[in-house]
């Protein structure tokens, strides 16, 4: 005779944040960021000094690196969710806060200054429009900068709202591009080039930044519905259709221009299109929804590690207003126009391949390190072999010495010194990191 209970089934998402799968929420994402500014305007450039052969092993050389390090972060993110930070919260889950401050702090640069990369992107696809405005760089540069960082500072889910229409965008532009080689007199391709405007490592440092994008993923964490399957399939999934553009890019660039054209003309992909200005707009909405995106990832990373007391100006860093965190996004605007009214696109492209190349040796040791103590807590679903993360950080310290050994050193010794600052001021991990392994480990040896 007990009273009946009526029970209510509501809905289990209703009131939650939205969820993305594997296409939208890492594919699409993670694709956009990496094709961009160099397919367009630098690929080209790339081939008439290295030849066909020589750009496609310089891509090769790249994609190696980020391919290694796509799947150490895919391991990694299958064993733990990812805080807020990104790799700075992957790293420091492992190594604890000092290193992962000392690495967060040079990501956090090196996607910074992506943003004023791709600025420049835009401003020399704005240029094949309206080559009058040449005249007047300084004020182009601050009315896109105004422009995107108002956005970002009003809504950031704006960059994830056209990014749709961008992807269809860049294929109108790859299809235009195709429709041009059928159209143009094909030439026989230089296989191996003269290497007249720098030396292949040269090159390689002015491209590497293609390849990157392979963290987006990772960063998109706490927004996919299952992330432990959609990061690896995802990232891995536009690592292999991005190199595929790239190569065939590079064919296309071999075969409708002599070398001499490809050296001295930065946007021979859109005169040699069948429709130049599709290819423009498709450069230009991909080059300024990066900056959007760089804009909004950058001060995420400088704001998690103002929440561990890692920088200066903590306590006003870490402020947020309705979700944003406004004063992160002022500091970092004020960084990126300043690099973006400094630099041009191939200096900007040379600082950010050794912070990325710092970035991803990081990640792949990390992973080798958990790897080899066969810790309990470390159980992930997406399982790789030693040697990848052994050929990843074997490729990154290679390249890094071999780019610059100078500016290797200061890198490595840079990031040495924020260590040992940052392990004098005591800071306190609130998890469990693989240091009390490391030493049991030790111990027993």
């Amino acid at each position: 005779n007990s009273p009946k209970v009526k029970i209510e089934l509501g809905d289990p998402m209703k009131g939650k944040t939205e969820k993305f799968g594997t296409f939208h929420g890492v594919f699409r994402p993670t694709l956009l960021t990496i094709i961009g500014v160099m397919l367009y305007l630098r690929e080209g450039w790339l081939v008439g000094n290295a030849g066909l052969f020589g750009a496609i092993l310089i891509i090769l050389t790249a994609y190696l690196i980020t391919g290694a390090t796509a799947l150490s972060i895919s391991s990694i993110t299958s064993n733990t969710r990812v805080g807020a930070g990104g790799v700075f919260s992957l790293v420091s889950q492992s190594l604890g806060l000092e290193m992962g401050g000392a690495i967060g702090i040079p990501l956090y640069l090196a996607q910074g200054l992506s943003a004023a990369m791709y600025m420049h992107g835009f401003i020399e696809g704005w240029y094949f429009l309206f080559p009058e405005h040449q005249e007047y760089q300084v004020a182009v540069i601050l009315i896109l900068f105004a422009s995107a960082f108002t956005l970002v500072f009003i809504s950031t889910k704006l960059a994830f709202k056209v990014q749709l229409l961008v992807m269809l965008l860049i294929a109108g532009a790859l299809l235009s591009m195709y429709a041009g080689a059928q159209e143009t007199t094909r030439l026989n391709p230089q296989v191996w080039g003269q290497f007249e405007d720098t030396s292949f490592w040269g090159l390689f440092a002015v491209f590497f930044p293609a390849a990157t994008g392979i963290m987006v993923g990772a960063s998109m964490s706490g927004s996919l519905h299952n992330p432990k399957k959609s990061i690896p399939i995802g990232t891995m999934g536009a690592w292999l259709a991005s190199l595929a553009i790239y190569i065939l890019a590079a064919v296309f660039y071999s075969m409708v221009a002599e070398p001499s054209e490809l050296r001295t003309i930065k946007t021979i992909g859109m005169e040699k299109s069948k429709w130049p200005l599709l290819v423009t707009i498709g450069l230009i909405c991909s080059c300024f929804t990066a900056t959007l995106s760089s804009l909004a990832a950058a001060p995420r990373v400088l704001q998690a590690l103002a929440q561990h007391k890692i920088v200066p100006g903590h306590r006003w860093l870490k402020n947020e207003r309705k979700g944003e965190p406004h004063i992160a996004m002022i500091f970092t605007g004020m960084m990126v126009l300043s690099a973006a009214l400094a630099g041009d696109l191939n200096t900007i492209a040379r600082i950010l391949t050794m912070f990325f190349l710092l970035t991803y040796l990081t990640i792949n040791v990390v992973l080798f390190i958990e790897q080899s103590l066969n810790l309990i807590s470390f159980r992930p679903e997406f399982k790789i072999p030693k040697i990848v993360p052994i050929l990843g950080s074997t490729c990154c310290l290679t390249a890094i010495i071999i780019i610059s050994p100078l500016t290797g050193i200061i890198s490595i010794t840079i990031i040495i010194a924020l260590y040992i600052y940052l392990d004098r001021k005591h800071l306190v991990t609130p998890w469990e990191t693989v240091h009390s392994g490391l030493l049991v480990s030790i111990a027993n040896w």
